[in-house]
């Protein structure tokens, strides 16, 4: 039955159970005391972004290492993870360390997979953000050991050592606070 609004009203007990195409049941009330509910949907687009800035201090971990280049995927910005498929890096021999620039072995201050503190020196090109590790609280804060693939231990700022073989590594390592 329909009221002489259009609204539907409940079946009276004297009907049958069975609920036929104007009855309550099979159609949704739209009554004013209706409750409600309203959802929206974000897109991923639309939250934020967390974007690495020039000054921002990062976690990264190398890819590649060359004789003037380490390559990195940035992994972090600050303490904030970065999901997915993220941003690059790259740390120039100059940017390794403050004092004897010219000195800098990049093989003996990174190996693919170290995990390094760094800081966004430039943004660099469209592909790749400048990063710097030369304070003595950036560098490598974690790596496993080239022969064994254990955990490394941090000796001094340039050596790291295995704890399982004792073998010393060269590292640019991160003084931890």
């Amino acid at each position: 039955a329909r009221a002489p609004d259009g609204a539907a009203t409940p079946p009276s007990p004297a009907s049958s159970s069975a609920p036929d195409s104007d009855s309550a049941a099979a159609k949704p009330s739209a009554s004013a005391g209706d409750a409600r509910q309203i959802v929206s949907v974000v897109a991923a687009a639309a939250r934020q972004r967390i974007v690495p800035v020039v000054g921002s201090t990062i976690t990264c971990r190398v890819t590649k290492v060359n004789p003037r280049i380490a390559f990195c995927d940035i992994l972090c910005v600050g303490s904030k993870s970065i999901p997915g498929v993220g941003f690059k890096g790259s740390i120039r021999k100059e940017n390794v360390r403050s004092f004897e620039v010219d000195r800098v072995d990049m093989h003996a201050s990174f190996r693919p997979g170290d995990i390094v503190r760094a800081v966004v020196a430039s943004l660099g090109s469209a592909r790749s953000y400048d990063l710097s590790t030369a304070e003595t609280h950036l560098g490598v804060v974690s790596a496993l050991g080239i022969s064994s693939n254990e955990p490394l231990v941090a000796v001094s700022h340039d050596t790291m050592r295995c704890p399982a073989t004792g073998q010393l590594e060269p590292r640019k390592v991160a003084k931890l606070d």
